[in-house]
């Protein structure tokens, strides 16, 4: 009945299964190799099997907004975002997926 209900009312249901799938593969991926060249930062992502839907959330303003992120690459090909606002600090979201990362920022 509980289900039943929060179906209705369209609140996503999963199964405990389904979630530990989730968390152990969030907790299982991880960011590598982080730096920076120049203007430009470069990172790979390790994806842990099951963490399907991740995000990353990349500020598209740094050294104290006078850079703004122009684009972001996965392994030399363009990546898809949003653009989104969390606590006043604007953020380029996007789907992660394992390989190599270059985010550009312009002056």
């Amino acid at each position: 009945m509980i289900v039943a209900s929060a179906q209705t009312r369209g609140v996503p249901v999963i199964s405990a299964r389904q979630l530990l799938d989730w968390l152990d593969g969030r907790n299982g991926s991880s960011f590598k190799s982080l730096s920076w060249n120049g203007a430009t930062l470069s990172f790979s992502v390790d994806a842990a099997g099951g963490a399907t839907g991740l995000q990353v959330l990349l500020p598209t303003n740094i050294v104290t907004a006078t850079h703004r992120l122009s684009s972001i690459t996965l392994n030399g090909s363009p990546v898809a975002l949003t653009r989104q606002t969390i606590k006043g600090i604007e953020y380029a979201v996007f789907q992660v997926a394992a390989g190599a990362y270059q985010a550009t920022y312009v002056p």
